[in-house]
């Protein structure tokens, strides 16, 4: 019985080295995510104006908040409609940050490095350095 445990668990700590690993990655939605993407989406028109100022990208970051959201200790993220229905309502605030995004070169380069598209970006923290925290709906 001894032998069949430790085979078991030999190929437990096996397995996810055998799992392919996705050719992009994004993190799932936390409920401190969730207060941050919320927040971010709607001031997303006036971070436009921090956009700008944006010289220099040393890392960004991309919260899908496509992804179901996981249950946490304390609660739960808000969930996908409830973020998309966020970013209806300030669709304008949205497009001016997209356009800041795509008007800068820093941010415009800095992204496209990533799989993210400009036009699903909904909201974007910004880090005092510059680094970007990328908040994406498709």
């Amino acid at each position: 019985m001894r032998i069949v445990s430790v085979a078991f668990l030999a190929l437990a700590l096996l397995a996810p080295t055998l799992t392919p690993v996705p050719a992009e990655a994004y993190a799932r939605v936390s409920s401190v995510d969730s207060n941050e993407a919320q927040s971010a989406i709607l001031s997303a028109g006036s971070r436009a104006s921090q956009i700008a100022k944006i010289r220099n990208v040393p890392s960004i970051g991309v919260i899908d908040l496509s992804f179901a959201p996981r249950s946490v200790e304390y609660g739960t993220a808000a969930s996908f409609s409830e973020f998309k229905i966020m970013a209806e309502r300030n669709y304008s605030g949205i497009q001016k940050l997209r356009r800041a995004l795509a008007q800068n070169p820093a941010t415009r380069a800095a992204i496209a490095k990533t799989s993210v598209s400009i036009k699903n970006i909904a909201g974007v923290s910004v880090s005092s350095n510059g680094s970007l925290r990328l908040f994406i709906l498709r």
